[in-house]
């Protein structure tokens, strides 16, 4: 299975689906906050980029340490962003 699939099975087992997009490349660009309460330092925000970049080298990440939360813009849909922090240990929650 490609790694594209691994990412949707995850996302699937997130509760995460149904968020593929339709439209040229230039346009699919998703802009996301995830929290991540169980820990965030600043080796863990290396490890967190980390991930996003496994997915989406392009992906722009900026990590607010003090309030654990990960704003995200990348091409990869959010599902697939949510599934590889998980995998990473990092287990994120949409930010309200």
């Amino acid at each position: 299975m490609s790694v594209a699939g691994n990412q949707h099975q995850r996302a699937g087992r997130l509760g995460c689906t149904g968020f593929e997009v339709d439209a040229p490349e230039i346009f699919r660009s998703v802009f996301v906050q995830f929290q991540i309460d169980n820990r965030v330092c600043g080796g863990c925000a290396k490890s967190v980029t980390k991930a996003i970049h496994s997915i989406d080298p392009q992906a722009k990440v900026d990590i607010g340490l003090n309030l654990k939360r990960v704003t995200v813009e990348s091409g990869a849909d959010q599902c697939a962003v949510a599934a590889v922090l998980q995998d990473a240990g990092f287990p994120p929650r949409r930010a309200a």
